[in-house]
């Protein structure tokens, strides 16, 4: 649930990245989700490679969320910058810095959005593994001793056989999420 629930909000995170890069003349905060995986969760998760998968997972959310948060906090500050600037300067000149100051936190936005992709297709692998173990580690007794052997060949044919197959249900959340906003507006 934790995984598509990253899903959710990374999908709205990059929506947003995508119509502030698609704006010209305006300009557009983020008010971006947090993407976070708690520790304490992960910890408790039996198999090794899910673990390290999610493990790596975190390590990279958090890098996401600190780049949103100091584009962000960035951006904010050139603006406010430009209300009382350090020097006099003509709307001419604010009118210039302001471009450039918009031009730097599109360009930041782009390297997100970009990094964002990259995490969106790690939350899709470990989501894989996890739906593929869940099938096979059926043991309610104790599931980190009872673990079942996994032949490598299988987890692969696992992974190219179900990551279409969770594209399409992720697609057909975010048409039907997009139908109701369409709706309900």
């Amino acid at each position: 649930m934790k995984l598509n629930s990253l899903i959710s909000s990374l999908s709205g995170n990059q929506f947003a990245i995508k119509k502030g890069l698609e704006e010209d003349g305006g300009i557009l905060i983020l008010l971006p989700h947090e993407l976070n995986i708690s520790e304490n969760r992960i910890h408790n998760v039996g198999r090794i490679d899910v673990k390290n998968k999610l493990l790596g997972l975190a390590l990279n959310l958090n890098k996401y969320n600190r780049s949103l948060r100091t584009a962000t906090a960035e951006f904010r500050e050139n603006i406010e910058n430009l209300k009382v600037p350090p020097v006099d300067l003509n709307n001419m000149q604010k009118g210039q810095m302001l471009e450039k100051a918009k031009s730097q936190f599109k360009n930041h936005l782009s390297e997100i959005k970009t990094f964002g992709t990259r995490l969106m297709n790690d939350i899709e692998d470990v989501l894989v593994d996890v739906r593929f173990y869940i099938k096979k580690d059926k043991s309610i007794i104790s599931p980190a001793i009872l673990q079942r052997r996994v032949r490598k060949e299988e987890l692969e044919r696992w992974r190219e056989k179900d990551r279409p197959e969770l594209r399409k249900e992720i697609e057909s959340v975010r048409e039907k999420v997009e139908k109701e906003g369409r709706n309900s507006a």
